[in-house]
């Protein structure tokens, strides 16, 4: 167990907030690919 006697320190702070910024795009990206599959999916299907 790690104790934290200190509040966070800017850094770990930056890093914390690139982490999620990174978690976010890849996120929107598995979505957009997701979407578009399902989309082409439906046009092949229908067409």
């Amino acid at each position: 167990m790690i104790k934290l006697t200190q509040p966070d320190s800017p850094n770990t702070l930056t890093q914390k907030y690139r982490l999620t910024e990174k978690q976010k795009r890849i996120t929107t990206g598995l979505l957009y690919l997701l979407g578009l599959s399902l989309f082409l999916l439906i046009e092949i299907k229908y067409h």
